[in-house]
């Protein structure tokens, strides 16, 4: 899982912002999730202890994991959410079944 631990180090130093415009050539796995026609439609299947916690589905995102020769993993994907600046991971998605995918 070092390539989680590179990829957290990486975007610790992003602005939310910086994380937000992505630039499709260096990043293009790192995007906002439609949920349309995912597995979870209705978006995360999560309870918030906060109810401001989490409201917007517009920012909820995913970014995709290097393999170990530093190429994107066609699969594996880190879901979360970004709130008060902060991103929350919800799901680690190592054959990205948010989508079907099967790996």
């Amino acid at each position: 899982m070092d390539s989680l631990l590179r990829a957290m180090q990486r975007y610790s130093g992003y602005t939310v912002e910086q994380f937000q415009t992505v630039d499709t050539q260096d990043d293009p796995y790192r995007h906002p999730i439609d949920f349309a026609g995912s597995a979870e439609p209705n978006g995360f299947p999560i309870d918030p202890i906060d109810d401001e916690l989490f409201t917007d589905p517009g920012d909820c995102w995913q970014f995709g994991l290097f393999d170990d020769d530093d190429t994107y993993s066609y699969t594996f994907r880190v879901h979360g959410f970004i709130f008060r600046g902060i991103f929350f991971v919800v799901w680690l998605d190592p054959a990205h079944r948010l989508f079907g995918k099967d790996g």
